[in-house]
């Protein structure tokens, strides 16, 4: 994992329960698959659309899911918004 990469987990570990997508009574566990999902998708398709990747990520999702209680149904939502952040966080360095 690069830098921004770690830097992007780090900031969602301290602020996902500010996030549109927080859901009362969830915690940090439940949201880092999702989260780490979107951070590592970017890294690999860093020129890609979210929206073309989300087939393989539901796939990819069933598989680093462990214990979360997110769906892939309200995880995509997150690991998008993870995708995004670490998006603004180069555009704006």
């Amino acid at each position: 994992m690069h830098a921004a990469q770690l830097r992007s987990l780090s900031y969602w570990a301290t602020h996902y329960k500010q996030a549109p997508f927080y859901r009362e009574g969830l915690s940090f566990s439940d949201y880092a698959p999702a989260i780490y999902l979107g951070i590592a998708a970017r890294g690999d398709h860093p020129e890609a659309c979210f929206k073309d990747l989300e087939a393989e990520l539901e796939e990819r999702y069933a598989q680093v899911r462990q214990g979360s209680r997110l769906n892939w149904i309200r995880a995509v939502e997150v690991a998008e918004a993870a995708w995004h952040s670490i998006h603004d966080e180069a555009v704006a360095a």
